[in-house]
């Protein structure tokens, strides 16, 4: 699954028990297992419900007189098994609806053998996007139109039709749906037949007011679907609704089909292209088949919670995920579209073949899914730099793990709610990292190998992390690299945090003394523990470069580099999942070749460290503006993004004179880039990284730097584009919007609110959509808060919706009041996944009292399933409350080095080219932690605080920033 995430915490954080019940009494005995399931349904489009009859052909390891079997909101009527001798017992049926399961308590002793079980159920076709649900979209004339459509991952079958849903109790499916002509019916198999029948509910379910809908025979198409390869049941789908198909590709026999809803399915074309490229590279890469048959149907629906869902055959998306308009496409959109089609794809041999036994390994999915994600769109996008945006999400793992309340990688879950809370930064992005750096320590060719093995030993089968580690130590074997992968990784993925690594000249020359301990924000005694780390370094020694990597795996350690080092880079290339901390003396002879000595996520690194060290206490923030300088001269876009969010946070913090102080420092800062730069997006020429660059300019000039002619370039770029939507380059026009926004009027609101509805591409609409809640004037804020709390956002964007509006400087504090007095009716309204979203941005409440009455709040009304994600959210909180009170304490030193400013910005004092003494010893030896603030995707303007689940994409400059910004 795509995310758009649980631990046994036994502690507590800030007073808050995390504790949730666990244990065996979640999971299904293991006497009885299913071989096969025939599944019927039946959903009444009107009525909004769904009854069904499953028979499950199950295996009796030991006699028993009841089964357990798992339910959830589902009503039971008829329950028996036989088997073939003749022998029936009827069951009385006990449902636990906390423990999600029913009770199957027969007449008569059930045998070992050989077994068919027969349920016959009924259910609603909820909206709460979990189970079978209904999606609902409107045609031009107004009029819903309703597609039935299922959600499973990770405990939801269950929602669907009585089952074994656990990953590890595999089992065959044969699907039939019974649905209105006219409808399509689609399902991870193609259909088989296809006929008319009359199909009544079952009277049992009619008599004990099991099922509210039509009660008497109708004439419905029955389809019948082949039956599936041995799957989990969380990966099965089926659906079925007024669809629209918007094209095939045939792909070395197998045939790629994509759906949408009528009217959009010309939006369809950019995924087709992606998804046959991204079948044939997954198929040489992995040396493997598809487990399905010759069909894989990719669909977008208009309600759907993640990003998408990798269902065998059957891959579901939201439409933002699916869907481009080519036309009018930002690049973020087209990379967002291009991975996530990637990423479900790699899942069919990652998670829907080879399959996690338990969900603790969870991470063989998702972590594998993103990395070979990032591999294959790279492959087929070498122009988009892949790894080098890749580092932006690296920093956001980083961001979630160097708290306190985070969690390893494998992570004991025992429930339900556990295991949804995985599905998060630690499981997607620390895993790929992780993976990526084993992969690029032992080489492509080692990993590529035991990848190969590891899939065709596990065909249809199930595994755990020791298992893939093997295959990778056999991988390294067959290519004579001599490393055990086993005895490095298991220590990365069951110990939560990361390491930090300290880089010193030694007292010989020519040596280096590198010493880890554990990095966490909030600093405590204990422990820290010892990680084998993976280290590559490069330097430069008597002129020439030297390159060498090994294994640290203990405390400390004295390296030789070589003979008149001039300078040393350690994490060279940048993919290993650790923090480097340079000395003051190693980091002075860095700077002034930094363009030479670095690459860009290299520079990303030491940058980004950097700001993350002045969150956490460890540098000033005057400290960290003097670094700001020395990378002022980078072109790269994601270094200017990364400075960018630094200086929105610390202009969020102050009034008055000294804000305009930040803002004239973003001036000074940015208009140089401007105007070399420019509006004309046409001289880019295909280069990607230029184009991100001037709209972040845009983006920070107009809104943190209030500069008046950013401001008057986009209206004059609004109202050309509402004449001729085509006359104004679409990334520049998403930046120039969030710039009109935030100054925006009434009437403005008003002309965004309606294009969020009636927009062209699913794209445009959630762009102004959350263009909404950047209005900063209090009554439109009040009109965005009514449109969230009275229902006018679909269900999967509320949540996103209302945590915007809890981000911004101009609406936290009314949200948050308004949350307080809706928290009731938010709980009845949405999923209980969804409620979780809002905690990451708790951070931009970050005053002292904002903090007391926050957590007075949850004491009062505690949170059920997710604990994890709020103690999260309230210690990113602590942070910001403490950096708050450290940028106060600094507020003279910070405007003294800000001023003086002239009209238009302020002027830095001069940082000399080479001067390794610009940084005090402090800021170069606290480089320790992320810290970044969120930027959303529409107008780039970050929240007061840093969000564990999301980050700006920050890539330091091939340039170096050797010269200083004046």
């Amino acid at each position: 699954m795509c995310m758009l995430r649980n631990c046994k915490h036994k502690g507590s954080f800030n007073g808050l028990a995390l504790a949730v019940a666990t244990g065996d009494k979640y999971r299904l005995p293991r006497h009885v297992l299913p071989r096969h399931y025939d599944l019927e349904l039946t959903p009444d489009f009107e009525h909004l419900t769904f009854f069904g009859s499953v028979a499950i052909d199950i295996d009796v390891l030991s006699p028993t007189a009841e089964i357990l079997i798992n339910t959830k909101d589902l009503k039971l009527g008829k329950v028996t098994v036989e088997n073939a001798d003749g022998t029936e017992f009827a069951a009385e049926v006990t449902s636990d609806e906390a423990l999600q399961r029913s009770t199957l308590k027969f007449n008569g002793r059930v045998g070992k053998g050989a077994w068919r079980l027969k349920l016959n159920f009924a259910g609603t076709l909820n909206d709460e996007l979990k189970g079978f649900y209904r999606s609902v979209w409107k045609d031009e004339s107004g009029k819903e139109h309703v597609i039935a459509t299922t959600q499973f991952e990770a405990t939801d079958a269950r929602r669907a039709f009585p089952c074994f849903d656990e990953p590890n109790m595999k089992a065959t499916f044969k699907v039939t749906l019974n649905v209105p002509h006219g409808y399509q019916a689609l399902s991870c198999m193609r259909p088989v037949s296809e006929s008319t029948m009359s199909v009544e509910t079952p009277h049992e379910l009619v008599e004990r007011g099991h099922f509210h809908g039509h009660a008497e025979p109708r004439l419905l198409k029955r389809v019948e679907f082949a039956t599936t390869p041995k799957m989990s049941t969380y990966y099965l789908a089926f659906m079925a609704g007024e669809l629209a198909l918007g094209g095939t590709v045939k792909v070395r026999d197998v045939e790629l089909s994509f759906w949408t809803i009528p009217g959009s399915e010309h939006q369809l074309q950019f995924a087709q292209r992606v998804g046959a490229f991204a079948y044939g590279w997954l198929e040489d890469y992995c040396q493997t088949k598809y487990i399905g048959d010759d069909k894989i149907d990719f669909i977008a629906v208009p309600d759907f919670a993640a990003g998408a869902m990798e269902n065998l055959g059957c891959i579901i998306y939201r439409m933002t995920d699916l869907l481009l308009d080519e036309a009018t496409a930002t690049q973020q959109e087209r990379e967002r579209v291009a991975h996530v089609v990637v990423h479900e794809l790699v899942h069919m041999r990652f998670g829907d073949d080879a399959t996690m036994d338990w969900w603790d390994n969870l991470w063989l999915n998702e972590s594998f899914a993103t990395l070979l994600e990032n591999m294959g769109v790279d492959a087929m996008f070498p122009e988009w730099k892949t790894w080098e945006t890749f580092a932006a999400s690296r920093a956001s793992a980083f961001d979630l793990d160097q708290l306190h309340s985070t969690h390893p990688i494998q992570v004991a879950v025992d429930n339900p709610f556990q295991i949804d809370e995985i599905f998060d930064l630690i499981s997607y992005e620390k895993g790929c990292s992780v993976l990526r750096m084993i992969e690029q320590f032992i080489g492509a060719d080692a990993f590529r190998e035991g990848v190969r093995i590891y899939l065709k030993r596990h065909h249809l089968g199930n595994t755990v992390g020791d298992d893939f580690w093997g295959a990778l130590d056999e991988g390294c074997r067959k290519v004579g690299v001599n490393i055990s992968v086993m005895e490095i990784m298991n220590k990365w993925v069951f110990t939560s945090g990361h390491p930090i690594l300290k880089v010193e000249a030694a007292e010989m020359p020519g040596f280096v003394r590198l010493s880890q301990k554990e990095f966490k924000v909030l600093a405590r005694d204990g422990k820290s523990p010892i990680w084998p780390i993976p280290v590559k370094i490069r330097a430069m020694c008597k002129g020439a470069l030297v390159e060498q990597s090994f294994v640290l795996n203990k405390a400390e350690e004295v390296v030789y580099v070589g003979e008149n080092m001039e300078w040393v880079v350690v994490n060279a290339f940048g993919d290993g999942f650790f923090r480097v901390n340079y000395s003051s003396e190693l980091l002075g002879k860095l700077l002034p070749v930094l363009k030479k000595a670095m690459g860009p996520v290299e520079q990303f690194n030491l940058l980004n460290d950097t700001w993350s060290a002045t969150r956490a206490g460890q540098v000033k923030v005057s400290e960290f503006l003097k670094l700001v300088d020395y990378m002022g001269g980078s072109e790269d876009p994601n270094v200017w993004a990364c400075i960018a969010d630094a200086l929105t946070h610390l202009h969020g913090l102050f009034t008055g004179p000294a804000r305009e102080a930040v803002a004239g420092k973003v001036r000074s800062l940015f208009k140089p880039l401007i105007k070399k730069l420019g509006f004309d997006a046409a001289a880019d020429k295909g280069d990607t990284k230029r184009m991100e660059l001037r709209t972040q300019v845009v983006r920070t000039l107009g809104i943190v730097g209030n500069y008046e002619p950013i401001k008057v370039k986009a209206r004059e770029a609004y109202e050309a584009w509402k004449k001729d939507p085509a006359s104004v380059d679409s990334d520049m026009f998403d930046a120039f919007l969030g710039v009109l926004a935030r100054n925006g009027d009434a009437a403005l609101y008003d002309e965004f609110d309606q294009l969020r509805q009636t927009a062209a591409s699913p794209q445009e609409q959630e762009r102004f959509m959350f263009l909404l809640t950047r209005f900063g004037d209090k009554a439109l804020v009040e009109r965005s808060l009514n449109l969230v709390i009275g229902g006018g956002i679909r269900v999967q964007d509320a949540a996103f919706f209302l945590r915007s509006l809890l981000a911004r400087e101009a609406s936290s504090a009314r949200t948050w009041e308004v949350i307080k007095e809706n928290w009731a009716k938010l709980k009845s309204m949405w999923p209980e996944s969804m409620i979780g979203r809002l905690f990451g941005s708790l951070s931009a409440l970050d005053t002292a009292e904002q903090e007391a009455d926050i957590k007075a709040f949850f004491e009062a009304h505690p949170v059920e399933t997710t604990r994890m994600q709020l103690a999260q959210g309230l210690e990113q909180l602590r942070i910001n409350v403490l950096l708050r009170q450290a940028v106060d304490a600094e507020k003279e030193a910070l405007v003294n080095y800000l001023l003086p400013a002239d009209a238009h910005g302020c002027i830095p004092p001069e940082v000399k080219e080479g001067a390794s003494g610009a940084l005090s010893k402090t800021a170069v030896e606290g480089q320790t932690a992320n810290g970044q603030s969120e930027t959303d995707n529409n107008s780039g303007e970050a929240q007061k605080g840093p969000a564990a689940d999301q980050t700006s994409v920050t890539v330091p400059s091939s340039n170096g920033g050797e010269k200083p910004v004046g």
